[in-house]
C-alpha cells in the first residue's frame, strides 16, 4: 500500500464541507412535531381622524341580540358574531370643535 497524498487544498475544502454540513442541515424545512397549533387571537380596531357617523356602525340593541347595521353585516356571521365585541360611547370631548382641545 502507497501513502495517499493530500494536498492543502483538498484538505481545505474537505473541512470546509465538514464545517458547514450541520449549518446546512438546519436550513431544511422543519416538520411540525406534536400537536396542532391554536389560532392565534386577532384585535381589529377602526381609527378614523376626522370621525364617522357612529349610528351607522352602533346597533341599537345591546347584549348577545343586537341587530346588525348595514356596515356591520358582513360581520354578522355565525361563526363571527359569539365573537365579535362592539365598543360605543368613547368620546373625545376636548377634542370637540367648541372645546380647546380642537387644534
Amino acid at each position: 500500500m502507497s501513502a495517499m497524498k493530500l494536498s492543502r487544498r483538498l484538505f481545505l475544502g474537505g473541512a470546509g464541507a465538514a464545517i458547514a454540513l450541520p449549518f446546512l442541515e438546519s436550513l431544511r424545512p422543519r416538520r411540525a412535531r406534536g400537536g396542532a397549533a391554536e389560532a392565534p387571537k386577532r384585535f381589529l380596531a377602526y381609527y378614523v381622524p376626522c370621525g364617522m357617523v357612529m349610528s351607522r356602525w352602533t346597533p341599537a340593541a345591546t347584549g348577545a341580540a343586537w341587530a346588525a347595521t348595514p356596515i356591520l353585516e358582513p360581520l354578522d356571521t355565525p361563526a363571527l358574531r359569539p365573537k365579535l365585541s362592539i365598543l360605543s360611547g368613547l368620546d373625545n370631548r376636548p377634542g370637540r370643535s367648541d372645546g380647546g382641545g380642537d387644534h
